[in-house]
């Protein structure tokens, strides 16, 4: 139970909860009970999931939050299980539909039994991070479990992080499992804009207006008046009263403003009151800026800055703070902005930080469990607004209370490197029994260590105002105890892959800024390495204090495939063609200031950006194209705007004057963003301008268009390209083969490929010579297109030739080309069936060769390995090892090169399942298995065999480990969804080729029980299928070829009976059960039963449409076996004689069942023959078992 709390890091609601509770006036939100549609609402109980919500909208401050938390309570009155969830848009752990899910899995866990946390506990074991989806699935499972009517009220929408319609739709999905649950969901009207079509007509709707609160806000107004000591007077309570009654707009937080003004006037004489009252004007926005114009005149000036930056930190931070963090937080602002450079962080810090903050910031701020929140959400939408909202006289002189998302993250950016920077902070994970006291010691390294990187990506001056001291810090020891405590707080968030996303974002833009000596990947590599050394020594190789940091150097050291590298020279041309200089730059790119609206409507944070590179002095010329579209690529990936628009805004403006390979550039940064249309776009741009003048950008233009159009699905026009670039001034040479041959094969064009590719293999033989590196990497591609048609000798041909010719060249023996060739003969060798000898090529022509600078080869090869002993082992049982140990390097060997799944490691990953599986390590298996089925999936589709397999492996592993009701499950639901997707017809078809799979796979078992999922479709839908039966055929088909006699016997008897209950007896899929029931008595020796079962199947279709067919003669056929091994020879004789004169009159069909036909009538022809001819009894019994053994089934 704590190790799933541990995992799920649920909010803590309780507190929440009472907040609400305690702001509550007595006797107030009692209308919802007397509400109609609150009424309906409840006693709907078997109405749909849509109608199953209710929705209630209103406006900032009109108290929904209360009036959630006093549903709860009413609801819990009466007996109901209810779960509150409250957004925040300052608390990170309140923001999304992932955190409402984990919020209820860990509520429900509570009342769940032991099995039902073991089930939990096991998905969060498996999946480490599960998604936001497999979370809610969770959900709906330990809800089924628990068979309790759980009603939901969500809090807050509109403060959700995501799209609303993004927890409605999840909400949905859970009631129409959870078929007693209710769910209330509360938000301004916006939230509630975009809805599924069901919930917009389904669901019930409640708009909190004054008709509904003004009774609670006029009750709320006179409790408050009560309160104000200087309102004694009778006449001016009254006033105070109809003044501010009159003025709410159904807001209680308005209220809430003008009565704590009124408290603060105490000093103000009766007139004053009186002409304070009828001065008050309407809005929450100009409340708001009364109450920041009274503070800024009652304040003195360093408290004003503790109210600015506790604002500022409570409303920027990731998470909400604890008043120790906000005290060292403003100490650290303090310090920065200090006018006097030595000023001592400790002097800084607040005596009673607490009492403090209550007491300067209580109108906006709360403290709450020892942390800082705001009192209400619409504060930071007033101090966020757009600064044309400050250009008002009234709220003019309040500029210093706005906040911009830019500026608050840059304080908070270098108030956390600030607070690294000054000392090593301790080395937890060097030392782990210090870490308690370490965060005792040093109280805001905590949020420094994890957040840092985060604001500094969204502030990114600061990484330009902090270069020099950022390298000297990651030159330090300092470097590493901040690795240590990231580790610590990265193992508290449950392994977030967001956090190593953000770091390698942030070293990618920082190196991006500064020259190529000054950046800091290879430093913080060398400081790592070294700290590795010290631990290494001190502890050994393998303890767990220098695992992680072997991890980060691992992940540093990676090939990183970002989309930095592939501008550096269109970066240099861009700048040369604009402007040399910094100061020339920045007037080159000062003409965006013609159009500033357009792109701060989309991103604000686009703004800052230009207006930080139109400063020379802060980014290099030659670095700002890369800088740009690093950042343009994030916000992409976040979804926040188009990057085609913003490029054509500030690099395109005049893309005419532009040079063409500055243009190739964008075009290669929408390839490496997968938008492979507007690479193609700008592309054709780029050839309107320089098609047929043979400069090398109309060849790489060619290039990038047929890479995209291949990637696009277009394979056809991928081919056009590519040829045309075949020859030219190719950029890639490699690679353009690569994806010409792939390209021809997806597109079905064989012999196109085929001949494309001879004519290439010749035009640069005769160009370059046998032995140009070139004329190799066309020899390769033929190679390896003759054994994607199946041409495996030929292929072999090749690929050997090939290796010859580079094995003679000293230079050319340990080029890629010829290391991918000696691989590829190895996997030719086992499509031909000869793993031995494959095994034995690649042992003397790979193993002694070093693959330093080839990975991707040396992946290649231990695959080739890996299946020609998986191969093998069909015979020898030991060379399972020695392929598992193989492919599981292949995996290893590619995955560190690569940064996203591809095709290779797809293939990889299946073969290595296949290998752990026939081995029985199903703990292995497990976690292989689900990378295999995601891969396959993503890259192939449902419908592919690699996706068909990967269910096997998933499937028999579970059942591997003894989840063998999860495996169960895991089949039915597949099954279940494929029904969905495709139909019962296809689905029980998809079933059987899943089946079929795993015997491919040598795990019969696995394949039974596949096809018994199949039969359990079958049979519910059995009247509706075309085929009904074919499953059960399918499996009894497998339990022969397994020799499992008995079960297929059994099984066709329970479907002979089925057939006759659904059809009746004289059915024709009764007459074709009958037919298989009496084969299945043969292998069994039963021929007395067998001929039983023939002679009914024989008497019902007599007369009938079925009499005189080749059906009736396959009968006979059927039947002259039993009886002859019966040894009935008359009878035989008579019946074959029968059958032959039957068949002479009938056409054979063609195909399958043609050849079925004529082997029986030459079988017939045949034993006629010898037995006119008097063949003996003994030599009889002998023909006819050597015979009937090889007749097929029907």
């Amino acid at each position: 139970m704590d190790r799933c709390h541990q995992w799920l890091r649920p909010c803590a609601m309780t507190e929440v909860h009472k907040q609400h509770l305690e702001a509550r006036l007595a006797g107030t939100c009692e209308w919802i009970q007397t509400n109609q549609v609150f009424i309906e609402w409840k006693g709907s109980q078997t109405a749909s999931a849509a109608e199953r919500i209710l929705r209630i909208s209103g406006n900032h401050g009109c108290g929904k939050s209360v009036l959630a938390s006093a549903l709860v309570q009413s609801l819990e009155a009466e007996g109901q299980c209810v779960n509150l969830f409250a957004f925040s848009m300052t608390d990170a752990d309140r923001q999304t539909a992932a955190s409402v899910a984990r919020f209820a899995i860990a509520r429900s866990l509570k009342k769940t039994d032991r099995s039902g946390i073991g089930a939990v506990y096991n998905v969060l074991s498996d999946d480490g991070n599960p998604s936001t989806c497999q979370l809610w699935y969770l959900l709906g499972q330990v809800r089924e479990r628990n068979k309790t009517q759980d009603s939901y009220v969500l809090d807050g929408l509109d403060e959700a992080s995501g799209p609303p319609q993004e927890v409605i739709n999840l909400i949905v999905r859970l009631l129409e499992q959870c078929t007693k649950s209710k769910c209330i969901i509360l938000g301004r009207p916006f939230a509630f804009e975009v809805l599924p079509h069901e919930v917009a007509q389904g669901s019930r709707h409640i708009r909190m207006d004054e008709i509904y609160t003004g009774p609670d806000i006029e009750a709320f107004i006179d409790a408050g008046i009560g309160r104000v000591e200087m309102l004694d007077d009778p006449d001016l309570r009254a006033l105070a009263s109809s003044t501010l009654k009159a003025n709410t707009q159904g807001m209680f937080l308005w209220g809430k403003l003008m009565l704590d003004e009124l408290q603060s006037s105490l000093s103000l004489s009766q007139k004053d009151v009186t002409d304070k009252l009828q001065d008050l004007r309407d809005g929450l926005e100009q409340a708001y800026e009364r109450a920041f114009n009274r503070l800024k005149t009652r304040l003195k000036k360093n408290q004003i800055e503790l109210l600015r930056n506790v604002l500022t930190f409570t409303i920027s931070a990731r998470r909400p703070l604890r008043v120790i963090e906000m005290a060292w937080a403003h100490a650290l602002q303090t310090k920065c902005t200090a006018s006097r450079a030595k000023v001592s962080v400790q002097n800084c810090l607040l005596n009673d930080p607490e009492k403090l903050i209550t007491r300067i910031c209580g109108e906006f701020i709360a403290v709450r469990n020892g942390r800082v929140i705001l009192n209400h959400s619409s504060i930071k939408d007033f101090l966020t607004r757009e600064e044309c909202a400050w250009d008002s006289a009234s709220a003019s002189g309040l500029r210093t209370f706005h906040i911009g998302a830019l500026e608050a993250n840059g304080a908070l950016a270098r108030i956390c490197f600030e607070y690294l920077n000054m000392e090593d902070h301790g080395f937890p994970m060097r030392e782990p029994e210090t870490f308690s006291s370490l965060y005792g010691l040093h109280q805001f390294v905590r949020y420094a260590s994890y957040n840092f990187v985060f604001h500094a990506l969204d502030s990114i001056s600061i990484l330009a105002e902090y270069a020099k001291q950022l390298g000297e810090f990651c030159d330090s020891v300092r470097l590493i105890s901040w690795v240590d405590h990231l580790t610590f707080c990265w193992h508290e968030d449950g392994f977030e892959p967001a956090l190593i996303d953000a770091l390698r974002e942030f070293i990618e833009l920082f190196d991006a800024l500064v020259e190529c000596g000054e950046r800091i990947r290879p430093r913080v590599i060398a400081q790592i390495e070294e700290e590795i050394s010290t631990r290494t020594s001190s502890y050994g190789m393998n303890d767990i204090r220098t695992f992680h940091l072997k991890i980060c150097l691992g992940s540093l050291r990676l090939e990183e495939s970002g989309i930095m590298g592939e501008f550096d020279t269109a970066a240099e041309c861009l700048a040369n063609s604009t402007e040399t200089n910094a100061t020339a730059s920045s007037r080159g790119i000062g003409s965006l200031q013609r159009h500033p609206n357009p792109l701060s409507e989309e991103v604000p944070a686009i703004e800052n950006l230009v207006q930080l590179l139109r400063k020379g002095d802060i980014t290099k010329p030659q670095h700002q194209v890369s800088l740009a579209i690093g950042v343009f690529a994030r916000f992409w990936k976040k979804g926040a705007l188009d990057p085609l628009h913003v490029l054509y805004r500030l690099l395109l403006v005049k893309a005419e004057h532009l040079p063409a390979f500055a243009l190739l550039g964008v075009g290669y940064f929408y390839f490496n963003l997968d938008k492979y249309e507007r690479a193609v776009e700008i592309c054709q741009k780029i050839l309107s301008r320089v098609e047929n003048t043979g400069q090398r950008v109309e060849a790489q233009a060619y290039e990038l268009m047929g890479m995209s159009y291949k990637e696009l699905g277009r394979y056809e026009h991928a081919t056009r390209f590519l040829t045309l670039v075949t020859g030219g001034l190719e950029k890639k040479h490699i690679r353009n083969r690569t994806w010409l041959r792939d390209a021809y094969v997806r597109a079905g064009l064989f012999k196109e490929g085929l001949s494309a590719f001879e004519q290439i293999v010749a035009r640069d033989r005769k160009k370059h010579g046998n032995t140009h590196r070139y004329v190799l990497v066309d020899a390769l591609q033929l190679g390896v297109l003759l054994g994607e048609l199946g041409r495996y000798e030929d292929a072999v041909e090749v690929l050997r030739h090939l290796v010859s010719i580079a094995n003679g060249n000293r230079d050319l023996r340990a080029c890629s080309t010829n290391l991918w060739a000696i691989a590829g003969i190895g996997l030719e060798l086992c499509n031909l069936g000869r793993p031995q000898e494959a095994i034995a090529w690649l042992a003397e022509n790979a193993m002694d060769i070093r693959f330093d600078a080839h990975r991707r080869i040396q992946a290649h090869v231990h695959y080739a390995l890996g299946s020609a002993y998986y191969l093998k082992a069909g015979t020898d049982q030991h060379s399972l090892i020695s392929a598992i140990y193989h492919l599981e390097h292949s995996v290893s060997h590619l995955r560190a090169v690569t940064r996203r799944d591809d095709e290779r490691l797809c293939w990889y990953l299946y073969h290595l399942c296949a290998a752990l599986m026939a081995a029985g390590r199903f703990g292995e298996l497990l976690p292989n298995a689900r990378r295999s089925l995601e891969a396959s999936e993503k890259l192939y589709g449902k419908n592919h065999s690699y996706f068909q397999g990967a269910l096997v492996q998933l499937a028999a592993a579970l059942d591997g480990t003894g989840r063998r009701e999860r495996a169960r499950k895991f089949r039915r639901e597949t099954a279940a969804g494929i029904a969905r997707d495709q139909g019962i017809q296809k689905a029980c078809y998809f079933l059987a080729s899943i089946a079929h799979k795993a015997e491919d796979q040598r795990n019969p078992d696995e394949a039974i029980k596949w096809f018994e999922e199949s039969m359990r479709l079958e049979r519910a839908h059995i009247r509706v299928l075309t085929c009904p039966f074919y499953m059960r055929d399918r499996l009894f088909g497998l339990f022969e070829r397994q020799e499992k006699y008995e079960e297929a016997l059994r099984l066709q008897k329970g479907t002979a009976k089925s057939a006759r209950v659904h059809f009746g007896s004289d059915h024709w899929h009764s007459v074709r059960t009958r037919l298989w029931l009496g084969l299945a008595f043969f292998p069994s020796g039963r021929y007395i039963e067998a001929r039983g079962c023939l002679l009914d199947v024989k008497r019902i279709i007599q007369g009938t449409y079925l009499d005189g067919t080749l059906f009736s003669f396959d009968v006979e056929v059927l039947l002259t076996n039993a009886l002859w091994m019966l040894g009935e020879l008359e009878e035989t004789l008579l019946i074959l004689r029968k059958a032959l004169g039957c068949f002479n009159r009938l056409e054979a069909p063609s195909g399958l069942n043609g050849g079925w036909v004529t082997r029986n009538l030459e079988f017939v022809k045949e034993l006629l023959h010898k037995a006119e001819g008097g063949l003996g009894e003994d030599d009889w019994h002998s023909e006819v078992k050597e015979n009937s053994a090889q007749i097929p089934p029907v």
